[in-house]
């Protein structure tokens, strides 16, 4: 390649990075599920605790998130299960939501080749475990659900474009884990589950869009709870 063609590449490379990171937006809110639609189980109580304690490079790289993927999971947890019956605890155990951070070249050779075009890789593995501890302390039925998933976001974006990003990512990632909760509960260990929606959530028990939480809290009418369904065993 030409000296000069490869001076201007240079430079033109770091003009539009540079173009990219000047944008001074504020940064987005952190996820909350506060208005999610609950899903009630039939148990005397819901217990969402974690055992995950994150290494250094995890707790690093997940900082690149608004919420990190542990917070995110448990703010999900504690606001869509729900308790609706006797007798029993629904154990919701958070075993692990670790994040590893690695930088992929450029798949163009010429970026390659002239350091440019480099993406930031983020794997997520989720690892959950729920339980169903009757009154007497069995753990007659229970479910595991892992989930692994990874997104590239390239460097050349702005930040508050790699934020946004990021955070679509970590939405759509929430949104398949309750989907396998859901079907965990039902499927696997046989727990009668009833959605019920409030005020400002999408019905049925789906997931719906996050938005920012309110600066005050809103007033909201009460909840009506259905009856309490019965214990599964």
């Amino acid at each position: 390649m030409n000296p000069l063609f490869r001076k201007y590449l240079m430079i033109a490379s770091v003009a539009v990075l540079t173009g990219c990171y000047g944008g001074g937006g504020k940064p987005l809110p952190q996820l909350d599920y506060q208005n999610i639609s609950p899903l009630y189980v039939s148990a005397g109580s819901v217990d969402v605790s974690t055992t995950y304690v994150p290494s250094v490079e995890s707790s690093q790289a997940a900082q690149a998130f608004t919420t990190p993927p542990d917070v995110a999971l448990r703010r999900y947890a504690e606001s869509r299960l729900k308790s609706q019956g006797y007798e029993g605890a629904l154990k919701f155990v958070i075993q692990e939501a670790s994040v590893r951070h690695s930088v992929a070249d450029a798949d163009n050779s010429a970026m390659k080749w002239a350091g440019v075009g480099k993406h930031d890789r983020y794997d997520l593995k989720i690892r959950i475990n729920m339980s169903l501890v009757t009154p007497d302390g069995q753990q007659p039925k229970s479910a595991n659900i892992e989930v692994t998933r990874f997104i590239s976001v390239p460097q050349s974006y702005s930040i508050a474009k790699r934020e946004k990003t990021l955070r679509d990512f970590m939405q759509r990632l929430i949104g398949e884990v309750d989907n396998m909760v859901t079907s965990a509960l039902q499927d696997r260990m046989h727990v009668a589950v009833s959605a019920a929606s409030i005020p400002g959530a999408a019905s049925g028990g789906s997931l719906p869009t996050i938005s920012p939480a309110p600066s005050a809290p809103a007033v909201r009418p009460p909840v009506v709870q259905p009856e309490p369904l019965p214990p599964p065993w």
